[in-house]
């Protein structure tokens, strides 16, 4: 008999979760329990463990549920994070395991997608996931001050979501965002929203890390208003932006990967399986995944 069986994590074993995962990544617990109370679709039934034979966490995964767009459809997505070993466990076989049991899961569940980022490409490929590029663009710019441009606030987040439905579903990768997902994640995940108005009314925004949009919506002309009071020569973009703005040269991450689990009609075609989709979206250049929405 096997001594490491996957359980459901229960409130009971919550606290130790958070500190597992604080251990593993070094990174500061906050992180791990903000990321689970601002959740409008947390549950405890989606997140898997193992312990050890004293009764200690030893190894997890975490099933984000959310629902992303894809050409204008939404389909339910479950995105897979807090993987993580402890280090005196690892090479035994655990995340392995976790990872097949938390895709039963979304198998049994009805969920279409999963997608996940990381460098072990290897790992995840043997369980069904698909490399899917991420194409950035460097455009050239120059500082020009707008009165018509302010930063953002929470009190802001009700036309920022109009904005934000309208042309983000007909991408292809972005999170489908609800009103209680605005108003919990979005108001710890958002850096740095300026938006542009017109009239009173918010026309476009973007958010940005130093010289990196992490998001942008509106139409040609306000984006390059909007890029225009970022003080930074260049700037990098998505590649489907756009822009009248000088392009300098091209990039791509390719640290997303995809698992299709059910048949999807997409481009005019139909794809049963994760690695021919993932080849059609890198062939056409259609994914993206916003910042704030990553887990």
């Amino acid at each position: 008999m096997n001594e490491f069986q996957v359980e459901t994590l229960t409130a009971a074993d919550f606290d130790e979760w958070v500190t597992h995962c604080a251990t593993t990544f070094s990174v500061e617990a906050d992180y791990f329990r903000r990321h689970f109370e601002a959740d409008p679709q947390r549950n405890f039934h989606s997140i898997f463990i193992i312990k050890n034979e004293n009764g200690k966490i030893v190894s997890t995964v975490r099933v984000f549920q959310r629902a992303i767009y894809f050409a204008g459809k939404s389909y339910k997505m479950g995105g897979i994070g807090e993987v993580s070993t402890q280090e005196k466990y690892r090479g035994k076989g655990l995340s392995a395991k976790l990872l097949a049991h938390a895709i039963d899961y979304m198998r049994v569940n009805g969920f279409v997608f999963s997608l996940l980022y990381t460098g072990l490409f290897k790992h995840y490929a043997h369980h069904g996931f698909a490399q899917i590029k991420d194409y950035h663009k460097i455009v050239r710019n120059h500082f020009e001050a707008n009165d018509a441009i302010r930063p953002l606030t929470v009190s802001d987040f009700f036309e920022m979501e109009q904005l934000y439905r309208q042309y983000s579903a007909v991408l292809s990768g972005t999170i489908v965002r609800s009103n209680a997902y605005w108003q919990s994640w979005c108001k710890g995940e958002i850096k740095n929203p300026l938006g542009l108005f017109k009239a009173g009314h918010l026309v476009a925004y973007l958010c940005s890390e130093k010289n990196k949009i992490t998001e942008i919506i509106g139409e040609q002309p306000e984006i390059d208003q909007l890029l225009t009071a970022l003080d930074f020569s260049e700037l990098e973009l998505p590649n489907f932006v756009e822009t009248s703005k000088e392009v300098v040269s091209e990039k791509f991450y390719d640290h997303n990967m995809i698992a299709l689990f059910q048949p999807i009609e997409f481009g005019g075609r139909v794809f049963v399986d994760s690695k021919t989709f993932a080849d059609f979206v890198n062939e056409e250049k259609l994914f993206v995944v916003w910042k704030q929405d990553k887990f």
